[in-house]
């Protein structure tokens, strides 16, 4: 199940969350990720089930990729990894200081960090494998 498994406060905390392959990350820092769920696919749908209420705002949005509307729209970070590679997704015009700085821990970790403010496009990253 998706839920919250924890927060992000310090680099430490980065490193409990470096198992999942997918998590999202809140305006407050809380890690909202599934145990079970190892793909981005599964994991929306499992989001799905448990948030009817952001569905039907991202049902009404522009948007054709949940992802990319959990980023842009409802100020979620995505931090992820698929192999050797790790990287931070977010929209530094939603981000807040408490995501600022989550960001720059993942930063000093060496994850690539994408802004989607200037990049919106689901296609990206191909160089990377995802």
């Amino acid at each position: 199940m998706v839920g919250i498994i924890g927060t992000i406060n310090s680099k430490e905390d980065l490193k409990k969350f470096e198992e999942y392959d997918i998590i999202f990350i809140d305006s407050i820092g809380n890690v909202i990720a599934s145990e079970n769920i190892k793909s981005h696919n599964k994991f929306n749908e499992e989001f799905e089930k448990n948030n009817p209420e952001v569905v039907e705002r991202y049902k009404e949005s522009k948007w054709d990729s949940m992802t990319i509307f959990l980023i842009c729209e409802e100020g979620y970070m995505q931090a992820g990894k698929i192999g050797e590679y790790k990287g931070l997704l977010y929209d530094s015009v939603k981000i807040t200081k408490k995501q600022e700085e989550i960001k720059n821990m993942y930063k000093e970790e060496n994850y690539d960090i994408e802004d989607l403010a200037t990049d919106k496009n689901e296609i990206r990253g191909e160089e990377h494998g995802r």
